[in-house]
């Protein structure tokens, strides 16, 4: 069975958008398979959707520690802000945070990066499901 790494997803949600192709979205994707350089390669894909603008860019672990500091600072500190942020990471349910509050809880979002680079979409769960 082939397996994919899973990506993180972070959603922006707007105030009074009409519908959720005007968020803006955040995905982290696990640039490669080997997990012996565990937590080193990411693709970080931003799209605006008001903009609808694409950005790509390549991230250490570190790198992209500190650009989710970056982002979760200035997301907090927007005077045109977003209305909440959503995180969907595999393993955990998604969580809903106000906007004007991520940068209080940015140490609990950061701490879960890490735990991420070895997780895998599982296509078929009754081959791996215990009753």
């Amino acid at each position: 069975m082939t397996q994919s790494p899973v990506p993180i997803t972070l959603r922006l949600i707007r105030k009074n958008a009409s519908n959720k192709s005007q968020d803006d979205v955040i995905t982290i994707f696990r640039e490669t398979n080997d997990y012996k350089d565990d937590y080193e390669s990411f693709k970080l894909r931003y799209v605006d959707g008001l903009a609808d603008v694409r950005h790509e860019m390549y991230l250490s672990g570190n790198e992209l520690d500190l650009y989710f500091d970056s982002l979760f600072s200035l997301v907090s500190a927007d005077t045109e802000p977003f209305e909440s942020l959503q995180v969907l990471a595999p393993g955990f349910p998604s969580v809903l945070f106000n906007a004007s509050r991520v940068n209080m809880v940015k140490d609990h979002l950061l701490s879960v990066l890490p735990l991420l680079t070895d997780v895998h979409r599982v296509h078929r769960l009754a081959e791996y499901a215990t009753y």
